[in-house]
């Protein structure tokens, strides 16, 4: 069995980006098994473990038997305790999400300052084949049904394709220490319920399923590829640059000049299907689809695609050293003994106790309010934006300094008073914007 699952990890590996990679390991046995084979193969790696504190001593558990496992072989070892549940409340995320987003935040920050040039998950075939039947019925199209790319920028998944019996197997071969999460035993999940009962009766009805699965996916990434190609030839003959987005004429969408999986190719990376926007081509003038990163409209002969401003992604700050570590435009400044008389728009005097970490910059969320300084009572930042006569684009890049959810700094614009810094206060965090 070491033989047999080493060599195909090795062949996997043909492509990997040279150099030093990080390793995410959780403790569970795709991981864990990930780490070893890593190992066997005498690849250069280091090793990050995310407690996300869900799962009380267990969470703690997995983090000692990952420590302990790096620790054994002199694997370099990097680990993060999360205030989960207070990220999800302030982001509004699902638990899931709200993990998800704190970990792949915290691997690239890792991967930017150490320099590692992968960041590789466990990710395996029966993975590929729960993702591809949670997207089969969500109307994704093709994009949707490739499953989980084998590289997708820093990240890299070299077990896409081991089955996870091969895994388990190879784990009791060589007595690889590793522990289950229990929600993964639950039905609670859909994917824990395709894992359960779905995939279980296919893998019974056909020995052979995960390999004929597998040779599907490449069948259908071929054909992904060429719609791809004649989707971009069509968008550079036909989609004409506006000036906030573009316009298309709506006889190239009719059914006698393209087809509809071709539509759903165009539309589908700014959030449209292509039914709905064979429907909208077919609608008169007025009619229009939105979603959160893009406009369409019909427009007499033609289809006017407006694109939302980009928005700042939210940044989580567990301690100062993380804003230089995450590529912030703030910096933290030597800290000062008392208030200037005079504080530069692009500075921050903050009162040091009042501030609890973790913290977030991110742009603003409805509701939102503050009590700026040199005024009196509070005020929507959502007027105060207003009032600055900031445009789309501006006020979806602004940042926010937030501490448990109470704005602290709209960045570079004006303090929250309830965290100023006075002449009275005695410790004083100063900080720097290099940005507006």
């Amino acid at each position: 069995m070491k033989k047999d699952l080493l060599l195909p990890f090795q062949q996997s590996m043909a492509g990997a980006p040279a150099g030093k990679h990080l390793l995410t390991v959780s403790g569970g046995v795709d991981s864990m098994v990930l780490a070893q084979l890593y190992l066997q193969a005498k690849l250069p790696f280091a090793i990050a473990h995310c407690n996300f504190q869900l799962r009380g001593q267990d969470s703690d558990d997995d983090q000692i038997l990952v420590r302990q496992w790096a620790q054994k072989h002199q694997i370099p070892f990097f680990t993060q305790n999360f205030t989960t549940q207070a990220y999800r409340e302030d982001s509004r995320l699902s638990t899931q999400m709200a993990a998800r987003e704190l970990r792949y935040q915290w691997f690239e920050a890792i991967a930017r300052v150490w320099g590692f040039t992968a960041i590789v998950t466990a990710h395996h075939l029966d993975d590929q084949l729960e993702t591809f039947l949670m997207q089969l019925g969500r109307g994704n199209g093709l994009e949707g049904l490739r499953g989980i790319p084998h590289k997708a920028g820093l990240r890299w998944r070299p077990l896409l394709g081991i089955t996870k019996d091969q895994i388990r197997a190879y784990a009791e071969t060589h007595q690889i220490p590793w522990r289950e999460d229990a929600s993964n035993r639950t039905d609670d999940y859909k994917r824990n319920a395709l894992r359960h009962q779905v995939i279980p009766q296919l893998k019974a009805t056909d020995p052979q399923f995960l390999s004929s699965f597998q040779q599907s996916l490449s069948y259908l990434e071929e054909v992904y590829t060429h719609i791809a190609q004649q989707a971009e030839e069509f968008k550079q003959k036909n989609f004409r640059p506006t000036s906030q987005g573009y316009r298309i004429a709506k006889s190239t969408l009719l059914p006698s000049a393209i087809s509809p999986p071709l539509i759903h190719q165009l539309f589908f990376a700014y959030g449209f299907k292509g039914p709905e926007v064979e429907n909208l081509v077919q609608a008169s003038s007025g009619k229009f689809l939105e979603n959160p990163q893009a406009t369409l409209y019909s427009e007499r002969e033609d289809l006017y695609l407006e694109l939302t401003p980009t928005e700042v992604s939210a940044i989580t700050l567990n301690t100062w050293e993380d804003l230089s570590a995450l590529q912030t435009p703030i910096q933290l400044l030597e800290t000062p003994t008392k208030m200037p008389k005079q504080i530069p728009q692009t500075h921050a005097y903050l009162e040091k106790e009042m501030l609890k970490f973790p913290l977030r910059l991110r742009p603003w969320q409805k509701g939102d309010y503050f009590y700026p300084t040199g005024m009196s009572g509070r005020k929507l930042v959502s007027k105060f934006y207003k009032d600055l006569k900031l445009n789309s684009s501006q006020k979806q890049t602004q940042l926010i300094l937030v501490s448990q959810n109470q704005v602290v700094w709209i960045v570079g614009r004006r303090c929250d008073r309830r965290f100023a810094a006075h002449a009275n206060t005695t410790s004083i965090t100063a900080l720097k914007t290099s940005e507006l």
